[in-house]
């Protein structure tokens, strides 16, 4: 999904239950929260899926949850930006596995204001803000 625009969500807004396996998001954009998706207060699950150049003014330059529970497996995040969480931003529920969070030059890679699943584990964020200990925190 590519070129995605809008208000929150540029690629995705979530208000339910949303299952997202094996995508490539690149270059999408929003007004305020989730350049590529916006978990508004749904259950989403993202396994398996890739987030490039994204951007969010507001946060999550890639990915943002602000009500909702999220799961984030085996994923790539790398150069999103926003002011807070250049690659995830939680503030409700997150449970981050198996993860790459690096290179966002705005806003950091991880931001979590919320609570954080213990099962979050072998993660690798370079610039972290309450997601947790990552298993290392060098560019990969």
């Amino acid at each position: 999904m590519a070129d995605g625009c809008g208000q929150d969500g540029g690629g995705i807004v979530n208000l339910g239950k949303l299952v997202v396996y094996g995508v490539t998001f690149l270059d999408n954009q929003a007004e305020r929260e989730g350049g590529a998706i916006a978990n508004l207060g749904g259950d989403v699950t993202v396994i398996n899926s890739t987030f490039a150049g994204n951007q969010a003014l507001g946060s999550g330059g890639a990915f943002a949850s602000t009500s909702g529970r999220a799961t984030i497996t085996n994923c790539t995040f790398s150069e999103n930006s926003a002011g807070t969480g250049g690659a995830v931003y939680n503030d409700d529920q997150l449970l981050l596995r198996n993860t790459i969070l690096a290179n966002s030059p705005i806003g950091g890679d991880c931001a979590s204001e919320g609570i954080l699943d213990p099962a979050s584990t072998r993660n690798l964020i370079e610039d972290n803000r309450g997601c947790g200990t990552p298993i290392s925190t060098e560019d990969p």
